[in-house]
């Protein structure tokens, strides 16, 4: 409850309208990190490859029942 109670009075300072209350509001920093955020194991390995397309190939993931809804 101090961390909400905390959090709301950042809040209040917030001259911008940007800021408001959600479902993370009763978390630290700290937690919030440690839960949702993931640390980048070797920053130099490469995320993908180059990989080529063939633009005749027309791959639709919805009508696959590959891909859900927007869920939030």
């Amino acid at each position: 409850m101090s961390v909400f109670a905390d959090n709301l009075k950042y809040i209040k300072t917030d001259k911008t309208g940007t800021m408001g209350i959600t479902k993370f509001f009763d978390l630290t920093l700290e937690e919030f990190a440690s839960i949702y955020l993931t640390e980048l194991s070797d920053i130099n390995e490469p995320i993908a490859e180059n990989i080529d397309v063939d633009p005749t190939i027309n791959i639709n993931w919805i009508n696959d029942g590959k891909v859900t809804a927007v869920k939030n």
